[in-house]
């Protein structure tokens, strides 16, 4: 049976449970995931990677490089690396194998695009971070911006 002594403080520790899961600022996380799934179910992320590829694939390794835009493209809709990566895998590798691209090279090239997901805002990471260290997850978003922006280059 429970030692009284720790009643209050237990019922302290769920209390804080559940105002953690009921914080506002999480309800963006399923919103994030419905976004990425939206976007792939309706071929967006298909279009994406038309696009860059338009502006891209006429340069040597244009292809790789068009994928690592369409990886950051996605990651600003979604906000999850492995959302991105694994959707951008789906995308990009029909492709690049069709115009003999080695699997290395085009699973690096998604890999590093995928990473930009945790960087590029509206990011889970950050928001969860923001969170936990209560920090402002706008400055965050405003910090991520720059380097995101600059992995895709």
């Amino acid at each position: 049976f429970m030692d009284f002594r720790w009643a209050g403080a237990l019922s302290m520790a769920a209390k804080r449970v559940v105002d953690t899961a009921q914080e506002y600022s999480l309800s963006v996380i399923p919103l994030f995931i419905l976004m990425g799934n939206l976007v792939t179910k309706s071929g967006l992320s298909h279009e994406l990677y038309r696009a860059s590829n338009a502006f891209l694939g006429h340069k040597k390794g244009g292809l790789s490089m068009a994928t690592v835009v369409a990886c950051g493209g996605f990651s600003a809709i979604c906000g999850s690396s492995l959302a991105t990566s694994a959707t951008m895998a789906k995308v990009a590798m029909p492709p690049m194998r069709k115009y003999g691209y080695s699997d290395s090279l085009a699973t690096a090239s998604i890999a590093a695009g995928g990473t930009l997901g945790i960087l590029i805002p509206p990011s889970v990471i950050l928001v969860i971070y923001g969170l936990l260290t209560e920090t402002s997850i706008r400055e965050l978003f405003a910090a991520g911006f720059i380097p995101g922006f600059l992995g895709i280059l």
